[in-house]
Order: structure tokens, then C-alpha cells, then sequence
């Protein structure tokens, strides 16, 4: 970051202030540092999926930019609000650290630097992960739990991978317990580090109550609460704004009420009315389909354009503000479809510990269910939100969805 600041300001012929400048972007480079944590550039496995890469690389430039822009208005320092050289120096910033981190990209490949594992025990899960896993690690697997000991000597390996589901034989428990400086990891926290999932059809019962958080900090409550409500507040002026020519168009595109309600289950399983645009047919029968179709002709031409501006979800807004849905969290589910979920998917009912959102972490990582195992697929990542919830988590849901939204 200073490097590319060094040379945007010999660009710009004035490397005479670069003594003035390192201290006033001292602070910001720290919310550039986040906002990289966030887009996952510091995951190993989001090095592999390239065009992931270079649009977050692409994000991160959009926000970097107004994020220091507002900042340097912010301070108020009229000699130091450097627009070309802020955008200079994030474009340079950019290639360098594009080619740097495809260089230790291919560093990192190397199998004489990668870290040594030892994987004890397998399951169907460990195993659809081992492609993934051996960009990480060099592994090794014992098949005799006996010969863990030897293995972690001659290999000199630093972690073992623990893939025995529930209790651990005591051969392996007393020899892990004999080494402890080799890091100890459990094969769904390697799952769900890689997958961002939990792997639901390798849990039970037992694991709710050991990694399932029952409650958040008071003051991360209280923020996520007063950012919904300030995101509410937004919303319901927006709505206001884009009504009378959102209403105008609907009416002129087909029969029917310009609102949209459905009943959605929220936290605790408390059923609440969510509101949106109208953008399908009046239902002639009164009843819906159970299942989005992929090609569905019961969308209007108004309601498309609606959906793919996603003006239609501006009345959540009152939702929003209401507290029954968050911003952020999982997508509340239509009743029909959550009892078949509740009968069908084990554990579903755990999701509604939390109050469900407007953008979830299962919204933007796979597409919208159209049938019972693509909702449990969904239902992972669902899980994985509310294990590890937490305002930072949010943040980078959120800058996702901005991504999805242009991409």
C-alpha cells in the first residue's frame, strides 16, 4: 500500500509530500485491511476460484475509493483530498497486489514450504473436501490409529486432522494428548473453515449444544439493531420515492393489488406478514406454487425488471423497521414450505434461533431451492451464519450482495 502510494505520487510529481501523506492514510490503510478480510482475500482456497478473485478485486476498489473519499472529507484537510492520486494509487495498489498474491500463490503450491497433516480417521464429508484441503497441506493419513505416533515423527508434522465422528478411540486420545505441540483440529471446523457450510449429514444432537452459540453480546444486539433501523428508515424513503411510478406501472401491467403479502415464519418460529411489489399475475385459483420454476411465465414484463433492480423487496423496508425481519440474517421461509422443510430436513427448526434477514449468507452463496435437497443444501449455510454470526460476518454478506447485485 505505501509502495503503490509512492509511485502514484512520483506520477503525479509530488513525491516531495510523501512524508505528509503516509501518516494521513496511516488510518486508512486499516479499513482497507478489513474490507480485503472481508472479500476473503486472506482465505487460501479463495486464491483458486480466479474469477471470484478479480471482482472482489474490482469491489474492493469501489469501496475502497468512496470509503476514502469520505474519510478525507471527513478530516477536513483541504491539501490532502487527493481524488487523481487516491484513484492512482488504488489502481496501482491493484496490479501489485494482484501479481503478489499470485505469487505466493505459486509459493504456496510448493509442497517443501506447505504445512505436514496427519489425517486420522475419514468420513464421507473429510473426503469431499481432499482436493481442496491438499492446496493447504501436504497430508499424510494412518489408517491404524497405533501408528499416529510414528507418523507424526517421521513426517514431521504440525497439525493432525481429527476425521473420527463422535468419541475418539483412547489409542488416539492418549497419543494426541503425549504431543501437545501439534495443533489438534476437528474434521467439520476443517469442513466448514473450507466449505463455509456445516456438514449437516455428519452432526447430531451433541454438536448443537457444543458449537451452536445460544446468544450474542448485548452490544451486538444493540448495533445490529440501530443499523437495521437506520437501513429501515432509508428504505421506507426510497419506497416512498419510487411508489407512485412503481404503483403506476403495475397497474398498467396487469389486473391486481400493487403490494404483495405472504406470511413468512421469523424467530422462534413466530409467523409474521412480509410485504413486497407485486411482480406475477393475480393468482386465479388463490393458491401459489409451492416451488420457484426456473422458467417462470407467471412473472409479469414489469415485475422482471422489478426483480432484477430488486425494487420489488423496498416495502421489507417496513419489516425492517418493525424488527421482525434484520437486514441480515436467514431468509424467512414461506409456511407452506417451511413445515415440509421442518419434516424433511433435520434440524431445521434451529433456524429460527435467529431473527431472519433481508440478505442471508445461503441467499448469496447458492441460488434459490426448487426442491427439498437443494433447501438442505441452503440450510448448511444457514447453519454456518448463526454458529458464527457476528457484525463482521454481516459486513461481508452485505459487500457480497453488492457484488451479486452488479454481477
Amino acid at each position: 500500500m505505501v509502495a503503490s502510494l509512492f509511485v502514484a505520487l512520483v506520477i503525479r510529481q509530488r513525491v516531495d509530500q510523501f512524508n505528509s501523506f503516509v501518516p494521513a492514510f496511516a488510518y486508512l490503510y486499516i479499513v482497507w485491511f478489513c474490507i480485503l478480510i472481508t472479500l476473503n482475500f486472506y482465505n487460501r482456497t479463495f486464491l483458486k476460484r480466479a474469477h471470484d478473485f478479480y471482482i472482489s478485486v474490482g469491489i474492493f476498489s469501489v469501496v475502497a475509493f468512496l470509503a476514502s473519499v469520505l474519510y478525507f472529507y471527513a478530516r477536513g484537510i483541504p491539501e490532502l483530498a487527493p481524488k487523481t492520486i487516491l484513484f492512482l494509487h488504488i489502481l496501482l495498489f491493484d496490479i501489485v497486489f494482484i501479481g503478489w498474491r499470485r505469487a505466493v500463490d505459486l509459493l504456496l503450491e510448493s509442497s517443501k514450504i506447505k504445512e505436514h497433516a496427519i489425517v486420522v480417521g475419514e468420513n464421507a464429508s473429510l473426503k469431499s473436501i481432499w482436493p481442496k484441503l491438499e492446496t493447504i497441506y501436504q497430508l499424510h493419513t494412518v489408517a491404524d490409529s497405533a501408528l499416529l505416533r510414528d507418523a507424526l515423527a517421521l513426517e514431521k508434522a504440525t497439525s493432525v486432522i481429527i476425521g473420527f465422528n463422535g468419541e475418539l478411540p483412547p489409542p488416539v486420545l492418549r497419543q494426541l494428548l503425549s504431543t501437545p505441540s501439534v495443533r489438534h483440529m476437528q474434521w467439520h471446523d476443517v469442513y466448514e473453515f473450507i466449505e463455509r457450510k456445516v456438514p449437516l449429514d455428519d452432526i447430531d444432537e451433541a454438536w448443537f449444544f457444543v458449537h451452536m452459540p445460544t446468544t450474542q453480546s448485548l452490544w451486538s444486539e444493540v448495533l445490529k439493531r440501530a443499523i437495521d433501523m437506520m437501513l429501515g428508515v432509508v428504505g421506507l424513503i426510497i419506497t416512498a420515492i419510487v411508489y407512485p411510478w412503481a404503483a403506476l406501472l403495475i397497474k398498467i401491467d396487469s389486473p391486481g393489488p400493487i403490494f404483495y403479502r405472504q406470511e413468512r415464519v421469523g424467530k422462534h418460529g413466530i409467523v409474521f406478514t412480509m410485504y413486497k411489489f407485486r411482480t406475477m399475475y393475480q393468482e386465479q385459483s388463490g393458491q401459489m406454487q409451492l416451488w420457484r420454476e426456473k422458467n417462470n411465465n407467471t412473472i409479469t414484463p414489469v415485475g422482471k425488471i422489478l426483480r432484477r433492480l430488486h425494487i420489488d423487496e423496498l416495502p421489507q423496508s417496513w419489516c425492517l423497521v418493525k424488527g421482525d425481519i434484520s437486514f441480515v440474517g436467514p431468509r424467512p421461509e414461506w409456511m407452506p414450505l417451511a413445515k415440509i422443510f421442518e419434516e424433511q430436513i433435520p434440524f431445521y427448526r434451529q433456524r429460527y434461533a435467529v431473527k431472519p434477514g433481508i440478505i442471508g449468507w445461503a441467499q448469496i452463496n447458492v441460488p434459490p431451492s426448487r426442491s427439498v435437497p437443494e433447501a438442505a443444501e441452503k440450510f448448511k449455510y444457514d447453519l454456518y451464519y448463526i454458529k458464527n454470526r457476528s457484525l463482521l460476518l454481516d459486513l461481508e454478506i452485505m459487500l457480497k450482495a453488492v457484488k451479486l447485485f452488479f454481477w
